[in-house]
């Protein structure tokens, strides 16, 4: 029997509503999402929980590239991937220099997120789903 923890991840958001929004495109891939909407929360899961991969707005959490650092010395946790804007070179630098392993731009596609996390690419009504944008 597989590990249950290792279908694991982590969502830092900073407001319910978008972490929320992550968990609606999230479960259908099998995976169990604790959402954290502070560092302090972030860190209670951590010391609670064993996670396979997290997710950081990196945008919206301070003290951004040293929760991404910290995640990214985690030996359990595979791969860190930053949230963010479009365009945002100098974020998207910031993050990968912290240890995120993908930047995807906001709206993400769930397919590009599936590729991030090595996972099945869904099917193609779940692919266009778009995290992050306005319904």
């Amino acid at each position: 029997m597989r590990d249950r923890s290792m279908r694991n991840i982590l969502v830092a958001e900073v407001t319910p509503e978008d972490g929320q929004h992550l968990i609606r495109c999230l479960q259908p891939f099998g995976l169990r999402v604790c959402l954290a909407t502070t560092n302090e929360e972030v860190f209670q899961l951590l010391h609670t929980r064993i996670f396979r991969w997290a997710i950081v707005a990196a945008e919206r959490i301070t003290g951004r590239e040293m929760l991404i650092a910290r995640l990214a010395c985690i030996p359990t946790i595979q791969y860190v991937i930053a949230l963010g804007p479009a365009g945002d070179l100098d974020l998207e630098v910031r993050c990968r220099v912290a240890g995120a392993q993908a930047y995807l731009a906001r709206p993400v596609n769930t397919g590009m997120l599936a590729v991030s996390l090595n996972l099945p690419i869904p099917d193609e009504t779940a692919a266009n789903t778009m995290i992050g944008a306005k319904q």
